[in-house]
């Protein structure tokens, strides 16, 4: 039930584990899930308490050796965030108040690739994760968002047959690199790759990516200039 509404309203799925007999849970119970903090961001995802003595599957699904237990997933069972045990409710009011409004994207991608996992659903799923995490401002969802999107890039590159569509997903993982905060790694990625007539743009566009976040000015307007795509101007104006 909890995955059919995440699926038809777009949200993630939030899942606490615990018990009755759980002295730290119950702490949870007031200091966090009862708290005006998170009544005022519980529309942001659907909530599922998974009581470890009458549900066994669950727990041994996740591998659970504790709890309280909260982990944050996609309908689809992709792990976002994940905390075992409770101390005070700073963090986990910091990753609910800033999980995405809205992963539609990301869950129409997954269900594509669960039907017909080809090489242009594996390239949507990347590039809606991808997408997803330019727009996470949370540090952890957003390494995880670029995490399972560089995996979906990789599935490309091993599957695909197409020269211009293996370049493209090896330079948006660099990309995923980049956004990551590993913009010197990403550069060196780049050195070692060239790209052909089709794909040079946005190779432009990574490295003046990775130069501006580095602070070098210079470097980046050289590579800004190579570049006429509008929309990739706009995107490295954002």
């Amino acid at each position: 039930d909890a995955v059919e509404m995440a699926q038809k309203e777009g949200k993630v799925i939030v899942m606490d584990f615990w018990a009755i007999w759980c002295g730290p849970c119950k702490q949870m119970d007031t200091k966090l899930w009862d708290t005006p903090e998170i009544a005022a961001v519980s529309d942001k995802f659907i909530a599922y308490k998974v009581d470890v003595d009458s549900d066994r599957t669950t727990p041994m699904q996740y591998k659970l050796q504790g709890i309280p237990r909260v982990i944050i997933i996609t309908p689809s069972g992709q792990t976002l965030w994940d905390r075992t045990g409770f101390g005070t409710p700073t963090e986990f009011v910091e990753v609910l108040t800033n999980l995405p409004d809205d992963i539609s994207d990301i869950i129409a991608a997954d269900q594509s690739l669960e039907e017909n996992k080809t090489v242009d659903n594996y390239f949507q799923a990347g590039m809606s994760y991808q997408a997803l995490a330019q727009n996470t401002n949370h540090n952890e969802i957003k390494s995880k968002l670029l995490s399972n999107s560089s995996v979906m890039l990789q599935k490309v590159q091993k599957k695909s047959k197409d020269e211009m569509t293996v370049q493209l997903a090896k330079l948006n993982q660099i990309y995923n690199t980049a956004l990551a905060g590993k913009a010197k790694k990403a550069l060196k990625q780049l050195a070692k790759l060239s790209p052909n007539s089709t794909t040079e743009e946005f190779s432009y566009f990574v490295k003046a990516y990775c130069h501006n976040c580095q602070g070098d000015t210079e470097a980046m307007k050289a590579e800004k200039s190579k570049i006429s795509d509008p929309k990739l101007l706009a995107d490295l104006k954002n």
